[in-house]
Parts: C-alpha cells; sequence; structure tokens
C-alpha cells in the first residue's frame, strides 16, 4: 500500500517486533495504529489512529521523535452526529426535502480550543455533504442494497462495449459547513478511477446479464477546483479523507473503518451525492496519469 504526499511516497509500516502479542494487540485491542514511512527519509512517519472502533473517531498525524508513539495527532475524521445539521432536521430529518446536509467531516484538531472558537476560525477542514430532495432516505438506502451492483454494472457494460474500461468517479469535497440552508461550493473532488473487465464468474453472473463489471479501482486522489490550494499540512487532512475511500484491506480488517456516502457511479443511486461521472478509454486513462497512480 502507497501513498504519494507532498512529493514523496510512504509505504505502510510493518507490526514491530512481529510478536504474538504485537498481533494480538493489533487486532483485538480497542485503539488502532496504522503507520506510513517516507521512503526518503526512514525517520518522517505518518499514522492513522483510531482511539475506539466503536465511537468511529480517527486521527492522523505526524512524526515527533523516533518512537513508535510518538506522534502529533493534528487532524480527525468525524461523522454525522444528531444535531450536525441543525435541530430540525434532527427532530425530523424525512421531511427535509431541500438545502444540504453534512455528512462527515475532517477536522484540524489544533484549532479546536476556546480562542479559536472565539475568533470563528473553523476548525473543519474538509467536509462531506449530500444534497436533500424529496423521499432521499429512500434513494440513500438503495445506494447500500445489492440492487446498486447490476445497476451499476448496466451501465459499465454499455460503456465497455464502446471501448471506454475506466470509468472515473469524482465526489465533491467541500469547506466547512455552514447551515442546511446555505449551501457551499466545493473545493475540491476526491477521484476513484475503476476498471472494468469483463467476468463470467463471481457475484457478477447472478445479478446482472452484463459481464463487463467493476474488477478493482485503480487509484483514488484528490484533486483541488481552480483557485483551491492545500497547504503542506492540510495534506495529512486529504490523506486521511481517502482512507475512507481506499479499498485498503488491511485497514478495513483492523481499523474497522465506519461507512461514509460513497457514490456508486449509477445516477439512480447516487441522487443527492452531486457525484460526476466520467468513462475513459485505454489512450486517455494514459494522457491523464491514471495508469500512472497507484
Amino acid at each position: 500500500m502507497l501513498y504519494h504526499l507532498n512529493g514523496d511516497n510512504y509505504v505502510i509500516h510493518p507490526i514491530p517486533h512481529m510478536q504474538t502479542a504485537d498481533v494480538i494487540n493489533s487486532v483485538c485491542s480497542c485503539e488502532k495504529n496504522i503507520h506510513y514511512i517516507n521512503q526518503r527519509d526512514m525517520g518522517t512517519r505518518i499514522a492513522y489512529k483510531n482511539p475506539c472502533a466503536a465511537t468511529d473517531n480517527y486521527q492522523a498525524g505526524t512524526t515527533v521523535g523516533l518512537g513508535i508513539s510518538h506522534f502529533e495527532w493534528k487532524y480527525g475524521f468525524e461523522r454525522r452526529g444528531c444535531c450536525s445539521n441543525g435541530w430540525g432536521f434532527a427532530l425530523c430529518p424525512f421531511l427535509c426535502w431541500s438545502g444540504r446536509i453534512k455528512e462527515a467531516a475532517i477536522m484540524n484538531l489544533n484549532l479546536q480550543d476556546e480562542d479559536a472558537k472565539k475568533k470563528g476560525i473553523p476548525t473543519e477542514v474538509f467536509t462531506l455533504q449530500r444534497s436533500l430532495f424529496a423521499c432521499w432516505p429512500c434513494c440513500s438506502l438503495m445506494a447500500f442494497c445489492p440492487c446498486a451492483v447490476p445497476c451499476r454494472d448496466c451501465a459499465s457494460c454499455c460503456a465497455f462495449a464502446g471501448g471506454q474500461f475506466f470509468m472515473d468517479l469524482k465526489t465533491p469535497v467541500y469547506g466547512p459547513f455552514i447551515a442546511i440552508d446555505e449551501p457551499t461550493e466545493p473545493v475540491g473532488y476526491v477521484i476513484q478511477t475503476l476498471v472494468n473487465a469483463p467476468s463470467v464468474e463471481g457475484f457478477g453472473v447472478c445479478t446482472t446479464c452484463c459481464f463487463a463489471r467493476k474488477i478493482s479501482t485503480l487509484s483514488t486522489r484528490y484533486m483541488p477546483t481552480e483557485g483551491n490550494f492545500v497547504t503542506r499540512d492540510d495534506n495529512i487532512g486529504v490523506g486521511l479523507l481517502l482512507t475512507h475511500f481506499r479499498e485498503n484491506t488491511m485497514l478495513d480488517m483492523i481499523m474497522m473503518k465506519p461507512t461514509i456516502p460513497q457514490a456508486r457511479g449509477c445516477s439512480c443511486l447516487d441522487m443527492g451525492l452531486d457525484a460526476i461521472v466520467n468513462y475513459k478509454a485505454m489512450h486517455e486513462a494514459v494522457e491523464d496519469g491514471s495508469l500512472a497512480l497507484r
């Protein structure tokens, strides 16, 4: 598993000493830690921590020493709370048919003090939001149902027949959330490049008559919109954001990643997420660098 950050490559750091007690602690204990180490500077590390799997409270930080646990935790992942979108939505979310709600946020932990709050400094760096419409809960529930697989595969099959083997799935990322009736413009996009290919076995045969289905996620990257920039420190927050989009088997198993609303690549299932789907051929994937990213 490889992260590309600030021009450097980070690879996952193995469990130290690999003793039985270390493995049991990583898998069974409440607190989880995954370390990435810089390939050029072995002393520079990034860590992702889950203090408690039951709360989905993820944090990311950088090295402040040579020890295994010497990190400065700078950013945290926060899911939508009961009152994150106001009392009206909390009391009856099914009757809210307009505006936009916050689904999750990447928080700057260094600004969560009283002085920062008094000065109005936003602690939210990035937010994931959903646009509301009539009967939106039904659509959001359908996206997690088994019907999402054949619906996406059928759309991919049509594109595959036209020589478009890759799909870019762009999910908008926003700045600090203001209010349900004050939507903000995207500050960037999480772009997932998916690979579609024929399949004659497995789950695809049972769910759809078309066999050109998703076989893997080629790359997951963040691209800011025009006029928006990501600082060096905020890059760590970007890494924490992408961690929840990546299909990362070890993090799924050990960290117990929380489920976030992700686009499926089918317009009827992605209503409200404002995702953009773009199919492309092999030469287009080579030209835009998708095949060079890992």
